[in-house]
């Protein structure tokens, strides 16, 4: 019987980290293709349908999932998208058993380091400062990790206790739970050489702050067109989004104040009436007995 858990515990683990890597690896296809089309890289000729070439032809299976021959980056990160829609869908069926003969065989964390090690040899970073160039590497965010369940974040501690160059993980999650060491292999834990845990909760103020804001800058700066998008060095793009610059004040209730004076519902209206009730009735003067203040009144507000 435990043989038999321990058994499908590692099934799982083969299907979930192959569902990781597949789309880890086509985020890293497409960031190829779109940096080039930038003009940020450089990919040596041919070495495009070289890459796709070989890594169908080492993971044949893959095909299963298009019925069109697959010759480019974005053909390839379409294969991939698909691959991950039957996984996504077959597993919410509970037919995993099925699916898992079509999909390529391989061990844990092999196909995403076959994928990245290919792009990172064609691939070529154009350096601003210098006229050379320097190798890259795959770094891949996971983010709300909290939700995983026990299994999956084993699966995911796994991956990173195997990982090496050109990959390597940043895991983000809220809480303690995702702190286990745990991993599908036995006798080897996370250790600390493995990973660096970095809590937020132990930041100051002005530290949290000025990540929150190049975490903003970031956001916005690729939502605009790469035409319109200024060329920014890694300090300006930090401070892309400054609070105090864009919103001029860092006070709870100022901020307030200005959403409830441009919002055109009636709730709102409803508020700034009140408040202004409010404050006229605190600027009133109260007649007093030595010296001490006492006002009664019957105050109505708009409800």
């Amino acid at each position: 019987m435990a043989t038999d858990f321990a058994s499908a515990e590692m099934q799982f683990h083969r299907f979930f980290s192959l569902l990781v890597e597949l789309a880890c690896a086509e985020k890293a296809i497409s960031a190829c293709h779109e940096l080039r089309m930038d003009g940020q890289i450089r990919i040596k000729p041919g070495a495009e349908l070289s890459i796709v070439e070989g890594i169908i032809s080492e993971f044949s299976a893959i095909r299963n999932f298009s019925e069109r021959t697959t010759r480019t980056f974005v053909e390839l990160s379409l294969l991939l998208r698909n691959m991950v829609r039957a996984m996504n869908e077959s597993a919410s069926r509970g037919e995993l058993f099925q699916i898992s003969s079509a999909l390529p065989p391989r061990e844990p964390g092999e196909f995403l380091l076959h994928v990245t090690s290919k792009l990172s040899q064609a691939v070529e970073f154009v350096a601003t400062s210098h006229d050379t160039f320097r190798s890259i590497g795959f770094k891949f965010c996971l983010d709300d990790c909290e939700v995983l369940s026990v299994q999956q974040q084993r699966s995911i501690n796994t991956l990173v206790r195997i990982s090496r160059h050109p990959v390597s993980w940043v895991i983000s999650y809220v809480g303690s739970s995702f702190e286990s060491s745990e991993t599908f292999i036995a006798q080897q834990p996370l250790t600390d050489a493995d990973r660096r845990v970095r809590s937020l909760d132990d930041r100051k103020e002005d530290d949290f702050k000025e990540l929150c804001e190049a975490v903003v800058s970031l956001r916005l700066l690729f939502s605009i067109s790469p035409e319109a998008r200024p060329n920014l060095n890694e300090f300006e793009v930090q401070k892309f989004f400054s609070l105090s610059s864009r919103l001029r004040t860092r006070s709870i209730n100022e901020t307030i104040a200005l959403m409830v004076a441009k919002s055109f519902n009636p709730i709102a209206k409803r508020l700034s009436d009140a408040s202004a009730r409010v404050r006229e009735l605190l600027s009133l003067k109260c007649p007093s007995d030595k010296g001490t203040a006492s006002c009664k009144r019957s105050v109505r507000l708009p409800r």
